[in-house]
This record gives C-alpha cells, sequence and structure tokens, in this order.
C-alpha cells in the first residue's frame, strides 16, 4: 500500500480551496469554546458532511451516493458508507458552525472501516476552509483518536485508501455542557391545517430504501400536513418481496417497533407491505401460514395495517391475468385480514393489484374480469390504483369511473408524481413539483392518495408538504402555495435545526423552482427558461432578470451549505447543487461574453470558460434544464460583434473585506453604480452600491455580486469569503 505522501497536505481544505482572508494561523488553544465536562454527544447526525470524491460505481462513471456518498455515515444502514476514491488523496470535512455557529471542544473521532485500512490523519480548523489548522497523526485508525478537547469548527479526516477502502461509520464527540441537541416533542405536533385521513407517503419505490431516520421524520411532515397513511414497501427490502418468507432481523424488528411507536404518537397509521406473489402459491397452507405469523407479529408491534402487494409480478413470473388470478388474491386477501384481525381486531388492509392502471386494463384481455373478481373483497380493504398510467401526467375524477365499477369501491390512489426510481440516471432527476394536473374533484373520488415520492428521503418531505397543501387547498393553480406551504413545514420540521434563519423558507422555495419536475417532465426551471428565450431574441437588453438567476444558480449551493436546514436535506442537495453552480457560472460567463461583444469585443475567453463549465457540469448525472445554458452560450457565440457604447461597471475581484463573525461589515465591490446586489449572503443588503452584512458564523462563503448601471451595462464577480470567529 502506498504511504501517505504530501499530496494529502496540498489536498488540505480542497473543498474550500480559494484565497483566505483574515489571521495567517490558527490557535486552538485560544478558540473560544464552553468546557468540556460534560457526557459525550456525537455531533455526526447534525453536522455538514462534504467529501471531495467518492469513487465511482463499478459500472457508471459517477459513485451512488446512497450507497457510496460520505452522507451514509448518518443514514443508519450499516449495509454502506464512505467509499473514498481508490489511491488518491481525499479529505472528508465535517463542518460544525452552521449547525450550532461556534467551536466546540471535540473529545474523540472514531472510525469503523471496512476493507484496507487507509493512512490517515485529522485536521482541526476554526471553519471550513480557514487557514493553516492543527494536524494530528492518526496511525491506528482502528482506535479512536482522542482529541483531548481541542477546540474546532471543522474537522478534516485526510484519507489516502485502496480499492475496497470504505468508512463504514463515523463519530466525533463533544463534552460541551451547554451543547443542547435538537429533539422533537411528538406530542406538541399539531396539523397545520385541514385533516385528511387515508392520505400520505407509500414508501414503495426500487432502490437503495430510506433510513429509519427518514421515515421518522416524513410521519412528522405527514401530521403537520393533516395526513395520516405511511405505508412501508420498499421494493430493494429483500424480506419484503424476494426473501418474504424469512422473517426480518431482529435489529429491523427492533426499528419497527420505535417507528410503529412513533407513529401512534402522530397519529400516523403504519402500514406494513410484503409482496409475495412472485412465488407464493395462493393454494400452499405452509406459504399462508407463514405469511400470516409474519404480518400476526408486525401487529404485536404496534403497526397498525398491512399491505399485500401484487404489483409487477409479471416482470419476474409467467403470470395469466383474469378472472381466476383475481379471485386468487381476493379469497387469499380476505382470509389473511379475518385471521389479522382474529388477534388485533382494529387491523386494516391495503391491497395493489396486478392491474393497477387503465394502462394495464387495456394491455390484458383478461384485465376486467380480474379487477370484477375484487368485488369479493372485504368492504374495508383499500384497493390502490395509479390512474390512467403508472405514471399520470393529470387525473380527475371521472378517470375513475371504470375502476369505481369494476371494483366496486372508491380505490386509494397510489401515485408516482414525484417517483425517479427504476434506474440510476432517473434517480439523477430532482422533482420538486407542486402537485399538479389533479382535478379539484380527485379527491372526492377516493378513499385516499398516497404518493409515491423520490429515492432521496428528505427531500421527498418536500414532496409531501406539496401533497398536503393541494390537499388543503386542491385546485391545479395553487402552485406557488404549495412551495410556500412545503417550505415553511420544512423549516419548522425540528430535525437538525441549530439556528434557523428566517431565510431559509425562500431557499427552499427557490431551490423548488429550480428542480421544478416530475416523473413525466424533466426538470427545468421555469423563470431561467423564460429569461434565455427572452435574451434571446434581444440580447441588447441584458438579459432582464437572467444575471441575477445566473447568481443564484451559481451561489446556492454554499447558501444551502450555511442554512439552519436539515443536514440530511442539504445532504441530498449537495450534488443538485453542484450542477447548479456549474450551469449559473456558464451562463454569467455567457453574459461576460455577450457584453463584451455589444462593446466592440470578440469575448473568445468569456465563451471559453463558459463552455468548460459546462464540460464540468456534464459530468454529473444530475439534470437541470437540459440545454438551456448550451442555448444560450450558442445565441451569445451567434451575437454579432458591434459596439454599443456599453461601458460596464467597475468591478474590484480583490479588494474583499475583513469578515469575522458578528462584526457588522460593509464592502464595496463594484464602483459606478448603485445598482448592485450580492448573492450568497444570508440576510445582506445593499444601499448606494454598498453591501453590508453581519457573518452569523465561521467558514468559506460563496460570493457573486451582479452590478447594472443606468446606462444598460453590466458587471459580475465571484469570489468567496473567508470569515473568522471573533
Amino acid at each position: 500500500m502506498r504511504r501517505r505522501t504530501d499530496i494529502i497536505q496540498v489536498l488540505a481544505s480542497s473543498l474550500f480551496a480559494l484565497p483566505a482572508c483574515g489571521p495567517s494561523g490558527f490557535d486552538d488553544t485560544a478558540a473560544p469554546c464552553a468546557s468540556g465536562a460534560g457526557d459525550p454527544v456525537d455531533l455526526v447526525p447534525w453536522l455538514r458532511i462534504r467529501a471531495s470524491g467518492t469513487r465511482p460505481a463499478e459500472d457508471h462513471d459517477w459513485p451512488r451516493e446512497a450507497d457510496a456518498g460520505a452522507s451514509t455515515l448518518r443514514d443508519d444502514l450499516a449495509s454502506n458508507g464512505w467509499q473514498p476514491p481508490a489511491e488518491e488523496a481525499a479529505v472528508l470535512a465535517l463542518d460544525l458552525q452552521p449547525w450550532l455557529g461556534r467551536s466546540l471542544s471535540l473529545d474523540a473521532i472514531e472510525a469503523r472501516w471496512e476493507g484496507e485500512e487507509p493512512d490517515l490523519s485529522v485536521a482541526l480548523l476554526p471553519g471550513c476552509g480557514l487557514g493553516a489548522a492543527v494536524e494530528l497523526a492518526w496511525g491506528d485508525p482502528s482506535q479512536p483518536l482522542n482529541l483531548g478537547g481541542r477546540c474546532a469548527g471543522c474537522v478534516e479526516l485526510r484519507v489516502l485508501g485502496g480499492e475496497d477502502t470504505v468508512l463504514a461509520a463515523l463519530t466525533l464527540t463533544s463534552r460541551d455542557e451547554d451543547l443542547e441537541i435538537p429533539s422533537l416533542d411528538l406530542g406538541t405536533i399539531e396539523p397545520a391545517g385541514e385533516l385528511h385521513t387515508g392520505s400520505g407517503v407509500i414508501e414503495g419505490f426500487y432502490g437503495q430504501p430510506w433510513s429509519w431516520r427518514e421515515r421518522q421524520a416524513a410521519m412528522v411532515t405527514l401530521r403537520r400536513g393533516g395526513m395520516d397513511l405511511y405505508v412501508y414497501a420498499p421494493k430493494d427490502d429483500p424480506y419484503h418481496r424476494d426473501r418474504w418468507r424469512e422473517p426480518y432481523p431482529q435489529v429491523e424488528l427492533d426499528a419497527f417497533t420505535v417507528l410503529a411507536a412513533t407513529a401512534r404518537a402522530l397519529e400516523v397509521e403504519l402500514v406494513v407491505g410484503v409482496s409475495p406473489f412472485i412465488d407464493l402459491d395462493p393454494s400452499d397452507e405452509d406459504d399462508y401460514a407463514l405469511l400470516r405469523d409474519k404480518l400476526q407479529g408486525f401487529a404485536e408491534l404496534g403497526v397498525g395495517g398491512v399491505a399485500l402487494l401484487a404489483d409487477d409480478i409479471e416482470l419476474e413470473v409467467d403470470v395469466v391475468v383474469d378472472g381466476e388470478l383475481g379471485g386468487l388474491h381476493a379469497t387469499f386477501a380476505d382470509r389473511l385480514l379475518a385471521d389479522l384481525r382474529a388477534e388485533h381486531p382494529g387491523m386494516g388492509l391495503w391491497f395493489v393489484p396486478t392491474v393497477y392502471s387503465d394502462e394495464r386494463l387495456a394491455d390484458w384481455e383478461g384485465a376486467p374480469a380480474y379487477l370484477e373478481a375484487l368485488q369479493a373483497l372485504d368492504p374495508s380493504i383499500r384497493v390502490m390504483w395509479t390512474g390512467p398510467g403508472t405514471f399520470a401526467e393529470a387525473m380527475q375524477a371521472a378517470d375513475l369511473e371504470d375502476v369505481r365499477s369494476l371494483i366496486g369501491r372508491d380505490p386509494t390512489i397510489w401515485d408516482n408524481y414525484w417517483a425517479n426510481d427504476a434506474w440510476d440516471l432517473l434517480q439523477g432527476r430532482v422533482h420538486l413539483d407542486s402537485y399538479d394536473g389533479r382535478g379539484s374533484d380527485l379527491a372526492g373520488a377516493v378513499q385516499g392518495v398516497g404518493v409515491n415520492p423520490m429515492i432521496q428521503g428528505s427531500l421527498s418531505r418536500l414532496n409531501i408538504g406539496a401533497l398536503a397543501a393541494w390537499l388543503d387547498v386542491p385546485d391545479p393553480e395553487t402552485d406557488l402555495r404549495g412551495r410556500v406551504s412545503a417550505s415553511t413545514q420544512e423549516t419548522q420540521l425540528g430535525y437538525g435545526l441549530g439556528r434557523s434563519q428566517s431565510q431559509d423558507a425562500l431557499l427552499l422555495a427557490l431551490l423548488m423552482e429550480a428542480f421544478d419536475g416530475n416523473g413525466l417532465t424533466m426538470p427545468a426551471h421555469p423563470r431561467l427558461v423564460a429569461a434565455v428565450e427572452d435574451l434571446a431574441s434581444d440580447p441588447a437588453d441584458g438579459g432582464g432578470e437572467l444575471l441575477e438567476l445566473l447568481a443564484w444558480l451559481t451561489t446556492a449551493g454554499s447558501r444551502l451549505h450555511h442554512s439552519g436546514l436539515d443536514s440530511e436535506l442539504v445532504d441530498e442537495l449537495v450534488l443538485p447543487t453542484d450542477k447548479l453552480r456549474h450551469e449559473g457560472l456558464a451562463g454569467l460567463w455567457a453574459m461576460a461574453a455577450l457584453h463584451e461583444r455589444l462593446a466592440g469585443g470578440e469575448g473568445a475567453a468569456a465563451l471559453e470558460e463558459a463552455r468548460a463549465e459546462l464540460d464540468l457540469s456534464a459530468e454529473s448525472r444530475f439534470v437541470f434544464s437540459a440545454g438551456v445554458l448550451e442555448d444560450l452560450v450558442e445565441a451569445v457565440a451567434a451575437v454579432p460583434v458591434q459596439d454599443l457604447g456599453l461601458a460596464p461597471p467597475t468591478a474590484l475581484p480583490h479588494a474583499r473585506p475583513g469578515c469575522t463573525v458578528g462584526q457588522p461589515m460593509a464592502w464595496q465591490p463594484i464602483l459606478g453604480t448603485p445598482l448592485v446586489e450580492a448573492f450568497g449572503l444570508p440576510g445582506a443588503r445593499t444601499v448606494d452600491g454598498v453591501i453590508h452584512w453581519t457573518p452569523p458564523h465561521a467558514g468559506s462563503w460563496q460570493v457573486v455580486v451582479t452590478a447594472r448601471n443606468a446606462a444598460g451595462a453590466w458587471a459580475w464577480l465571484e469570489t468567496d469569503l473567508r470569515c473568522w470567529p471573533g
């Protein structure tokens, strides 16, 4: 194995590798910290975690972040962990500042490595990206490293691993006596609007299932939105589908027990699903007894209902879909419900038929007879239906007339509107559209609406909030209201909020707009698309709001990192906002080139920078307004060179101010105009071209400043502010 070389020293702080402003060194003994005499508290669930790189999956050019990314260190799943790049120096940065806003006295760091142990050292900094650090050798990675109460606002693990090195678990402890971990009093959480019984979320996708913490957080969002249904049915849980005959391991049953208690406290009905029909023989008594006993066990844990799923079985076995199959399914489900209720009278049962959409109803000759046979189901059993297709662009009450007639009851909607599972590239689509295309009469024609959202569990809480907003006001024109409602619920959630900021709701609303998409439409930023089209039709206009939109996109990731939002939600947006950064910079360079071409220059260097950023963007599998920034660059390149007498405001990129936490600063980075805006600094305001801002905590903040003057010229600059503890 290679030993750690100077390349690790070069890579130190590479996650924030821009020139620093402020003190030249860091005296860890002088940093302000509380006393370290309390009980040790693990900080990892609440930190910002960033990695300089992750090993790509074997069959792709990108890593699967849910399986191998840095965020897996807090997902409470033993089956995955961070996979650093093989034989390359890497940095794992743990940022304490956004959560708490100060340095902490650190007790110890402990890691569990699988595969080849790495060469390893630990650096302590006052904030991520700030100056020189105290570096500690970690000679034996299998043993905890005593940090001796040293103060830090950021911890960097500098790693050189092998082909199979995996960081499977990590703890970082503090003994600060005044350290308060965010917690939820479930009994105090009340619905923010109307109650919507029978509606909620279905964890029913393919791919990495959600973590237990994500499920609990989803239930909190359900409760806030007045919904009461959580169906557990992830396709890739082996004990749910492929190995349904086997009992769950005890550690999983313990987790179900906690989840069931959470559901009861929040008045949410937890429904545990099983999908046995790939190889279950309905006439086999042994098969029946195995399934009955397994589900009886869940009832004894406090689970409120069970779901029996017969969907997609034709993908794995030959099956004839007809009335006989429907009759077998109905008889089996009725018998199962009766046996469960004999021991637990309150149990409910949900059934997902093999024919679960109008599309499937048309595909199989025997499908109508199959659905008619389901009329034999106990009247209390809820039959789930996805609508016109597996994905439904639109749905209203009239679309359900056929299925209602065939099954003899109102269905419960299983809506895949936001789903992004199935394959890797689809998982690269973040769907944050509001709940559109559903008629205002739909809610009254069904027993409930359950959404099967994204594979990203924390982001899916925004989907759940958007569903709640629609259920409160089932109107397809409530797009903005849906966004704001979802955002507000998330900021009130309480998971990981150390210092909630008033701008967080607006930040989430803007991110939802940036990834405005669903299972049938590619994520796209509607205002950006319109602004690019406007500029292409009238380049001399300067793009209207386009410059400011691009500046916001460029700084969105930094702004998110420094927000008070849930750490897991931030995790899931790290790579998508990296995409936004490259797209935003490509657009800003295109705007620079446009200004040059309208002032008599070629803009060749700026266009080259723009295309370089687009190349970096193309390395990401995440989708954002596909082709729009490419269109902008090419439209600018086609603008004839002409001299309109545009003299841009004067940018001063090196005139960065000192930046100290808690101390107001005034900064005039662009001269010659009062029309200046700063992006990336929460709460900043501009007066007569001077930016006023007070840093809330230490660290490196990415900033874009835009300016326009009365003559119609424009300019921008990008920099970073390194803000030091007071």
